[in-house]
C-alpha cells in the first residue's frame, strides 16, 4: 500500500500540476484563442422623424434608430419606462415635432430603467458625445432590484454586448459589473449566447487572475459591429413662440373636469377600474424602498450619470411624482431623492423634480393616476426640454 501511494498517487500529483502548468501557459500565450477577423455591417435607415421605439427587438433596424438618434445632434434622444405608454398629444416625441419642429426619439416601456440605459449607452459610447439624451426617472425605480432581466435582454441587444466585450476603452469594473447582474440572473435566461456567458465566466472567474485573464482575451473571438445609417428624413425647426403659461392652465381645467367622482385627484375612468372597492372607496398603500446605502437603481444611476459625463453628452432628467393622497410614507424615498439632486447639482446637469410626499405640496394634474405623468406636467416638461436644448 506504501508503494503504491509512493508510486502511484505521487507520480498522478506530479502529472497533474504539469498539466495545469501547461494549461496556464497555453492560456498565456492565446493558444486557446479563435480568432475573429470577421465584421458585421448593420445597415439602417434613421427616419429623422419624432416616434417611440417600445423595444429594440424587433430587429436591427430598431437598433438603427437609436444609433442614428445619438448621432444626429439637433434632435433629442430619450429613455423613460412605463410614461411612454401613456396616450397624450402632449408627450414630447409628438408634441415637440408638430409644434416646433423638434425632433424626439423615445425609447422605452415598463421596466427600462437605469441599468438597461446605462448598457445601451456603453455599448454606443462613442456616439454620444454632444447627444441631447433625456431620462424620466421614475421613484418607483428604486423600491426594488433594478433593471429586471426581460428588460435588459429586450433592450441591451446581443450586437450591443458585443460592442462592449469588443471595446478595449471599457473599463473592465464595468464590464465585471454587468457579468454580476448576469451572473445572478442566469436561471432566469432561457435563451442565452456566447456574450452573455462571457461576461458571466469573466465575473466568475473574476478572484482567479490566470482564469479571468483567459476569458477576458476571448474577445478576439466576437465579431467588430459597425453600423452604417443613412438619414432619409430631415425635421425642419419651427421659430414660433408658444403660451406656455396658457397651455398649462388649459391643460389643468381639463384635468379637473376630468376628476370629478374621487379626492385623490385621478382621472375618474382610472379611479373606478382600478382603485373603487365595493364600498366605493379606496385603500392607501404603504409605499416601501430599500435603504440608500443598498440600492442597486442608485448604483445604477450613478454610473449612469457618470458615463453621460465622461463622454460629453448633453444630459438632462425628469424626477416623476407618485401620488401622496394614495401612497403612505413618501417620505421614506427622500434620502435618495436628495442624492439624486445633489449628484445632478454637483455634474451641472439641468433637471425638473415634481416629486413630493406631501399632499399640499401636490398639484392636482401632476400625474393622471397614481404614478404616471398627467397632461400639465407633460407641458412643463416639454418647456422643460425647450429651455434647455433650444438656444
Amino acid at each position: 500500500m506504501k508503494d503504491f501511494v509512493k508510486y502511484h498517487v505521487f507520480a498522478i500529483s506530479i502529472a497533474l500540476t504539469l498539466s495545469i502548468s501547461v494549461i496556464y501557459i497555453m492560456i498565456s500565450n492565446d493558444v486557446f484563442y479563435t480568432k475573429n477577423n470577421t465584421q458585421k455591417t448593420i445597415k439602417g435607415r434613421f427616419n429623422d422623424s419624432s416616434k417611440l421605439s417600445a423595444n429594440l427587438v424587433e430587429n436591427e433596424k430598431s437598433e438603427a434608430q437609436l444609433i442614428g438618434s445619438l448621432r444626429e445632434k439637433n434632435g433629442i434622444t430619450l429613455f423613460a419606462s412605463s410614461e411612454l405608454s401613456t396616450s397624450s398629444i402632449n408627450i414630447p416625441y409628438i408634441f415637440l415635432p408638430d409644434s416646433l419642429g423638434i425632433r424626439v426619439n423615445a425609447f422605452g416601456h415598463a421596466h427600462q430603467q437605469s441599468f438597461s440605459i446605462f448598457c445601451q449607452l456603453l455599448a454606443l459610447k462613442d456616439e454620444i458625445k454632444d447627444s441631447k439624451i433625456t431620462i424620466i426617472l421614475s421613484p418607483g425605480w428604486f423600491q426594488g432590484e433594478g433593471t429586471n432581466i426581460e428588460a435588459f435582454l429586450e433592450f441591451v441587444r446581443p450586437n450591443f454586448l458585443k460592442q462592449i466585450i469588443k471595446d478595449d476603452s471599457v473599463p473592465l469594473a464595468y464590464k465585471l459589473y454587468i457579468g454580476e447582474y448576469l451572473y445572478k440572473n442566469q436561471e432566469l435566461i432561457s435563451n442565452s449566447n456566447s456574450s452573455i456567458d462571457y461576461f458571466i465566466n469573466l465575473y466568475k472567474h473574476k478572484d482567479n487572475e490566470k482564469l479571468m485573464a483567459f476569458f477576458e482575451n476571448r474577445k478576439i473571438e466576437f465579431e467588430e459591429i459597425n453600423y452604417q445609417i443613412e438619414n432619409s428624413k430631415k425635421i425642419i425647426y419651427k421659430n414660433q413662440k408658444i403660451d406656455w403659461q396658457k397651455k398649462f392652465m388649459t391643460a389643468t381645467e381639463n384635468f379637473a373636469d376630468s376628476t370629478t367622482e374621487n379626492s385623490i385627484y385621478v382621472l375618474n375612468s382610472y379611479y373606478n377600474k382600478y382603485l373603487k372597492n365595493e364600498s366605493g372607496n379606496f385603500t392607501k398603500s404603504d409605499f416601501t424602498i430599500q435603504e440608500t446605502t443598498n440600492n442597486r437603481e442608485l448604483n445604477d444611476f450613478h454610473l449612469l450619470v457618470k458615463l453621460l459625463k465622461k463622454m460629453n453628452a448633453k444630459p438632462s432628467f425628469m424626477i416623476q411624482a407618485l401620488n401622496p393622497y394614495f401612497y403612505n410614507d413618501l417620505n421614506k424615498f427622500n434620502p435618495i431623492l436628495r442624492n439624486i439632486i445633489t449628484t445632478l447639482k454637483k455634474e451641472k446637469i439641468p433637471f425638473i423634480n415634481f416629486y413630493t410626499d406631501k399632499e399640499g405640496d401636490y398639484k392636482p394634474g401632476t400625474l393622471l393616476d397614481i404614478m404616471h405623468s398627467g397632461e400639465p406636467t407633460w407641458i412643463k416638461y416639454n418647456h422643460f426640454l425647450v429651455n434647455t436644448y433650444v438656444k
